[in-house]
């Protein structure tokens, strides 16, 4: 976290080995997940608790991540990849609780909305795809 005001660095989160791509804060401002490069194509997912600067847990997913979400409460991260997949993880059990291809092409942009129960996916399929959470996703009628 950076000091605007005098340019001074007031402290940073460490815990990846290699390249961070991509980042979520929750609206709360407390929880952070982190997306970084593991090793061949295994990918390490790290909630971060940002009140106390502690690592809560880890995830290691497998494949490309392109685009994540994270909902309000940093309960629920959404991931899509460049092969169509959504995989959606209860973050602080690790555990994924969907994943399956939800789109042809890569996913481009995720989001989840305030109150955690709607999501809503873009991709190079020309479709935005909006699913009731949590999971199972139910496709809107």
């Amino acid at each position: 976290v950076w000091n605007l005001a005098d340019g001074s660095q007031e402290f940073g989160l460490e815990g990846h080995d290699l390249a961070i791509g991509n980042l979520r804060v929750s609206n709360d401002g407390k929880t952070v997940t982190s997306i970084g490069y593991k090793y061949a194509g295994i990918y390490e997912v790290i909630l971060w608790d940002f009140v106390t600067r502690k690592k809560l847990g880890a995830v290691s997913i497998t494949g490309a991540t392109g685009v994540s979400s994270l909902s309000g409460d940093g309960r629920r991260l959404l991931l899509g990849s460049p092969d169509g997949d959504l995989t959606c993880y209860d973050v602080p059990s690790g555990k994924a609780i969907f994943s399956e291809k939800r789109h042809k092409g890569v996913v481009r942009s995720l989001t989840i909305s305030a109150d955690g129960r709607i999501a809503v996916s873009a991709a190079d399929d020309h479709i935005l795809r909006v699913w009731r959470l949590p999971a199972p996703f139910n496709k809107l009628d």
